[in-house]
């Protein structure tokens, strides 16, 4: 792949993720609190438990500040399984 043809799709990756983001961010407050991963997660999965869209909050949430960030969504939309997420900084430079 041609560097020119690699950074359109990183652009490509990255503007669809910041679009991912704003959905979940409602209020455009530059992060997603709980409330609205829970609300998301009502309109779009409403079977899954509760206690299961916290636990997904607290591993995306990587500072535990109680926000997630687009630094934290965008490592869990590159990353895959959050558990398995490199350290933050490795992430975010």
């Amino acid at each position: 792949m041609r560097p020119a043809q690699a950074a359109l799709r990183a652009r490509s990756r990255d503007e669809h993720i910041r679009q991912v983001f704003k959905a979940f961010d409602p209020t455009c407050s530059g992060f997603v609190a709980r409330a609205d991963l829970h609300a998301a997660f009502a309109a779009a999965c409403p079977h899954v438990p509760e206690a299961t869209v916290d636990q997904i909050f607290n591993e995306v949430d990587a500072d535990g500040d109680g926000r997630v960030t687009p630094a934290d969504f965008s490592a869990m939309m590159l990353f895959g399984q959050m558990s398995s997420f490199p350290a933050r900084a490795a992430i975010v430079t």
